[in-house]
């Protein structure tokens, strides 16, 4: 592995760099990297991110969040499902609010794929309206969107709701 951090290398390559140190672990070092890019993109952000939850540091991934947002930086759907997994990770329900208020203010409401996710983030959470509010709001559900709102309530100590 590189002894000493690169610098003044084009977002592409910061990336790949960020990549290669988080899938070897080395988070201090992707972190560094990150930090030395002017304006990182939201794959960067992303990519760590993920490393955080990925390698059980998952109140990083959401301070990280925290300071995207700080940066006024609009998150994709992608961001939201790696930060709904740290908040699941985490079982902080006070975080989980925040992300499905996100998804909400940034027209991911409907999303089949991040509501499932939000589902399963409450659902580890212990928080049942939470997850009964993104299920209702799912204009279309699948066996995934069932089968979290059952495991949520049965989470929950509802296990007539499951039914």
């Amino acid at each position: 592995m590189l002894q000493k951090l690169p610098t003044n290398l084009p977002p592409h390559l910061s990336l790949k760099f960020i990549k290669i140190y988080s899938n070897s672990g080395d988070l201090g070092r992707a972190r560094q990297l990150f930090d030395k890019i002017s304006e990182p993109d939201l794959r960067s952000w992303t990519v760590l991110i993920d490393a955080y939850i990925k390698h059980g540091f998952p109140n990083e991934a959401t301070k990280l969040y925290v300071e995207l947002q700080q940066r006024n930086i609009r998150p994709d759907k992608l961001l939201l499902l790696s930060v709904a997994k740290a908040c699941a990770a985490s079982a902080d329900v006070r975080k989980a609010k925040e992300i499905h208020q996100d998804a909400i203010r940034f027209g991911f409401s409907s999303d089949l794929l991040l509501g499932n996710a939000l589902i399963d983030m409450y659902g580890k959470c212990r928080c049942s309206e939470g997850a009964r509010k993104v299920f209702d709001d799912l204009r279309v559900k699948d066996v995934i969107s069932w089968t979290s709102i059952a495991s949520c309530y049965i989470n929950c100590g509802l296990p007539r709701e499951a039914v």
